[in-house]
Parts: structure tokens; C-alpha cells; sequence
């Protein structure tokens, strides 16, 4: 008798781990019917204007070869990674050419992405070549936005 009274009091003490697994992992999963952007964290409007015109002004930075500004515009993880606003241009001189100076660009879409707010920039580069940039922003504790790297794969059409 006493030890089936331990078998039942261990199978409870194993039920209630399981139920008590299953209450957390609910308890973390987001709530049905939310929209994507919605557990992307949503982007407002004026978060999305703010991130256009950090793109801009970094973008027309580079096209001035400020390299201050520029350097300005890049989060601190950037600028601590690189020291000093000429490293930084020279870098992105030598790697981005694209992005450095292009023929042409047109400013796309922000929005939410698993990896967080994304500015879609498209790109032509000096022999026409179409690009898209896709700028990865984070926001900063006072509100502000700055540019976190920016991505570049083949562009998916080449309208502008």
C-alpha cells in the first residue's frame, strides 16, 4: 500500500512539472491573431520618416566624402568598431562602392524584420549594375535612429 501511495504522489510530482512546462511555454508564445509587424516590433510613422532621413543624410554623406558625418550617422557598435570617421569612409570606399558613390539610388520601404527595422535602398552602381541595399537601423536610448550595416544582395528588378 505505502508503495503505490509513492508511485501516485511521484506521478503527480510529474504531472505537475509537465503542466507547469506547458503553462510557461504558452505563457511565452505571442498571442494568436497579432499581425507580423506587431511581433516585429511595429515601426510608426514617424519612426519610418526618422529612419529615411538617416539613410538620406548618411547616403548624401558619403556622396560629399564627409566622413564625419557619415561617421555620425553609424550606431556606436560602428563607430567603436572602425575609431575613426576616415577609417569608416575608406571602408566603405573599398567595400561598398555601391553605396559609396552610385549613379543612381531611390530610397524604398522601411519595415520590420526578425533582425529588426530595415531602410530597402536600390542602388545603380557606376556601370548600371542594379543593387539593393537593405540598411539595418537600430534605435538608440534617446529615440534617435542610426545605421547599423547595411546588407547588399542583387537587386530584384531594375526599375527605379
Amino acid at each position: 500500500m505505502l508503495g503505490s501511495f509513492r508511485l501516485v504522489k511521484a506521478e503527480v510530482r510529474a504531472m505537475a512539472r509537465i503542466l507547469a512546462a506547458m503553462a510557461i511555454f504558452f505563457l511565452l508564445q505571442p498571442a494568436a491573431g497579432l499581425a507580423e509587424d506587431d511581433l516585429l516590433g511595429a515601426l510608426n510613422d514617424a519612426d519610418k520618416t526618422a529612419i529615411q532621413k538617416v539613410v538620406e543624410a548618411q547616403l548624401s554623406a558619403f556622396s560629399h566624402d564627409d566622413s564625419v558625418q557619415a561617421f555620425f550617422y553609424a550606431t556606436p557598435r560602428i563607430q567603436q568598431r572602425f575609431r575613426s570617421p576616415l577609417k569608416f569612409l575608406n571602408m566603405v570606399k573599398e567595400a561598398y562602392p555601391v553605396v559609396y558613390h552610385p549613379r543612381d539610388l531611390q530610397l524604398r520601404k522601411v519595415e520590420s524584420t526578425e533582425e529588426g527595422a530595415v531602410q530597402q535602398v536600390f542602388f545603380f552602381g557606376e556601370r548600371g549594375e542594379p543593387v539593393l541595399g537593405l540598411f539595418q537601423m537600430e534605435k538608440q536610448e534617446d529615440g534617435s535612429w542610426k545605421v547599423n550595416g547595411c546588407r547588399l544582395t542583387p537587386a530584384p528588378d531594375i526599375s527605379i
